[in-house]
């Protein structure tokens, strides 16, 4: 019959772990006896599927939003208390580059690696990610200079 041979996977299971025949036995009769228990039992221990909960949708927007509007005033605050564009421009990287340096340091209470190295690489990956959008920004002002004549 099908649900023997499942008794006999949990059987084989059980006995793997260590289990004493006498144990496997109680363990696969209390298992077979909740459909639901036995339904998850054969998914985490034969097929390796685990129970994912998800998070509210709306609680991770509103938590996404609000991080990216904290992660961009940083950037734009020179624009805003400086009048000489070119000097906000240099002082808003400066600023980036702190901003995405503490994140990285930050980042290592998840990750436990070394402070230093962390904080260097966020700082890395977010300046080369800034360098590649500004290229791709001048790309297409080469190509179509309509789009790059902005505010002229």
């Amino acid at each position: 019959m099908p649900w023997e041979l499942e008794r006999k996977e949990i059987r084989d299971i059980l006995s793997k772990l260590g289990f004493l025949k006498d144990e496997v036995e109680m363990i696969v009769n209390r298992v077979t006896s909740d459909k639901d228990l036995w339904v998850r039992f054969m998914m985490r221990e034969e097929l390796g599927i685990l129970e994912e909960s998800f998070d509210n949708p709306v609680t991770v927007g509103l938590l996404m939003a609000g991080a990216y509007v904290v992660g961009g005033i940083a950037p734009l605050l020179p624009y805003v208390v400086m009048e000489d564009v070119l000097m906000a421009l240099k002082v808003a990287v400066a600023v980036s580059l702190v901003a995405l340096f503490i994140v990285g340091v930050g980042k290592t209470v998840l990750t436990r690696q070394p402070w230093l190295k962390s904080g260097m690489e966020v700082m890395l990956l977010g300046s080369l990610a800034a360098g590649v959008g500004f290229g791709i920004g001048k790309l297409v002002a080469m190509v179509w200079p309509e789009v790059g004549a902005v505010g002229v």
